[in-house]
């Protein structure tokens, strides 16, 4: 729990922080320690306007989650191009009453359960992201909403949409 969210000068404790006032004059005005300031600048207070500047860590952590959107989108692309083919293989193999496993290797099937594991676990850390940033009553929300919309093949609402590849490369 932050000492200096919680107090009940919290407003006054931010602006002192944001105007440069030195933080030993700070935590003695306000009896609170050093420490708990520096926490609390680089954990929740913003370069200027508290109410709508992020703090240092949701700005590292928003750039985490874009990285981390960007490289599921390329394990989902993987999956869904991995998935195609198998299932048109399996199609071959029923249509010409072929042995599967001579069209489909056993890598490729591994690759497709890999490439859905790495999926799974990249939404799951997106959304414990969204959740440390925006609460756990907003993110759970907006996470479920953005795994329903990726699963659907739809555009996220949050980034870049996801690129689909040509069959050429099977």
């Amino acid at each position: 729990m932050c000492q200096i969210c919680n107090h009940e000068k919290q407003q006054q404790i931010e602006a002192a922080l944001l105007s440069g006032v030195p933080l030993e004059e700070i935590a003695s005005h306000f009896s609170v320690s050093e420490s708990d300031l520096k926490i609390h600048a680089i954990m929740h207070l913003g370069a200027g306007d508290t109410s709508t500047e992020e703090s240092i860590v949701q700005k590292l952590k928003l750039k985490e989650a874009v990285v981390l959107r960007n490289t599921y989108q390329e394990y989902y692309s993987t999956m869904k191009r991995l998935g195609d083919f198998i299932s048109r293989r399996i199609t071959q193999a029923e249509a010409d009453d072929l042995n599967l496993d001579r069209l489909v290797s056993k890598n490729t099937v591994k690759l497709y359960l890999e490439a859905g594991l790495q999926v799974r676990e990249t939404i799951k850390t997106l959304v414990d992201i969204d959740e440390q940033i925006n609460g756990r009553d907003t993110a759970a929300a907006s996470g479920v909403l953005e795994l329903v919309s990726a699963l659907r093949g739809e555009a996220s609402t949050t980034g870049p949409r996801l690129v689909e590849s040509s069959d050429d490369d099977d």
